[in-house]
């Protein structure tokens, strides 16, 4: 470097230092020898322009600091615990102090202080709408080429619908884990109507009954009352509980009462509890002979006749108390007679009145 180049530098307020390996600091020259990039301290004419348009960055990097700030801390008012520190930045000037900012060299881009790339990048992931679930496919509706609707039924938001991308390919990466009945650990993104799903486990697959055409028909019929009763966007955790309980009892023993059973439950859990020790229309408690689903109970055999209703031995009363009453076990193993098809005829015939529609699956196990 020639000592005119040297001498310039030296009588200019403000100038390139080097204050380190990687860092730049703009700001006044000490008195002492300038130590500086060899290209930056020979073009004289340069360092004004550059020493500019490094100051505009920081004040435009700054600027969107202070908007990504916005709402990063807690709730009540503390520091959100992922916010990066702090960055110290220089007082204002004043006439006899020129301006000093430093600027940490990182190949890509330059940031004020000493690397916040991490911290704004936290940051930003807090606001993205992702949010994990376990929840049991209900079913799937074809959508485009190669992707599909998954309606599930999960522990925290009850029923929910989203896109899987591509699952419909040979060389997806969900492969068969969002299938019906698949018991699955979710990633999903949350959007405006439908969710993405970004990351499935599988939990339970629930061989035993995909490997019994009775069983899944039975299965299908549990999944497809869960879809009629739950609400998107609504938790109910009872309901997944039983819908989970109901597809275990099912893969362990194949009971002739588990659907109408379960449909028995479902509509004492939403507030339907029928009437079972009493005419449900002039109270008698004897010759109990009938069951009226639009009456919500058992009906006498006085009521029977102008009210009509659905006979009813006192076996199939008997187990339909069972399944109520707290002995879901014993009506579980009840072997297979004229009392567990009676109860499954009414079972089926009170949830779809309650419903008020009629029920696909039932059709695939007996609608005699």
């Amino acid at each position: 470097m020639s000592p005119d180049a040297i001498a310039s530098i030296r009588t200019r307020p403000s100038c390139w230092t080097q204050s380190g390996p990687n860092t730049l600091v703009v700001g006044a020259v000490p008195g002492g020898a300038v130590v500086g990039p060899p290209e930056v301290a020979a073009v004289d004419g340069g360092v004004a322009a550059v020493e500019g348009a490094v100051v505009e960055v920081v004040a435009a990097v700054a600027a969107v600091e202070e908007r990504v700030d916005v709402g990063v801390g807690s709730a009540d008012g503390s520091e959100s615990p992922h916010a990066p520190a702090p960055i110290a930045r220089a007082a204002s000037p004043t006439p006899t102090q020129p301006v000093a900012r430093t600027m940490v060299l990182t190949g890509r881009r330059s940031y004020p202080g000493a690397s916040p790339c991490a911290g704004v990048r936290r940051r930003i992931l807090d606001g993205v709408g992702l949010y994990r679930e376990h929840g049991v496919v209900l079913r799937t509706i074809k959508l485009g080429e190669a992707d599909r609707i998954v309606t599930l039924l999960t522990a925290g938001r009850g029923k929910v619908r989203a896109v899987a991308k591509g699952v419909r390919k040979t060389k997806s990466r969900f492969g068969s884990r969002l299938e019906p009945m698949v018991h699955v650990s979710l990633l999903l993104y949350e959007g405006r109507e439908l969710d993405i799903v970004t990351q499935a486990e599988t939990v339970e697959v629930f061989r035993a009954v995909r490997e019994d055409l009775d069983r899944l028909s039975k299965a299908q019929s549990l999944l497809e009352a869960c879809d009629q009763v739950a609400q998107e966007g609504h938790a109910n955790l009872r309901l997944y509980q039983m819908l989970l309980g109901g597809l275990r009892a099912l893969a362990a023993h194949d009971a002739p009462l588990l659907v109408p059973a379960f449909f028995l439950k479902l509509l004492a859990a939403e507030g339907f509890h029928p009437y079972l020790d009493e005419c449900v229309v002039c109270g008698s408690v004897g010759d109990l002979c009938a069951f009226d689903q639009v009456q919500g109970g058992v009906l006498c055999g006085s009521c029977a006749q102008v009210s009509g209703g659905s006979p009813v031995s006192a076996d199939g009363l008997a187990l339909v108390r069972l399944v109520l009453g707290g002995d879901l076990g014993a009506a579980l193993n009840a072997p297979v007679g004229p009392a567990t098809v009676e109860v499954t005829r009414l079972a089926t015939r009170a949830f779809e009145n309650h419903i008020e529609r009629r029920l696909r699956s039932v059709g695939l196990i007996d609608r005699r």
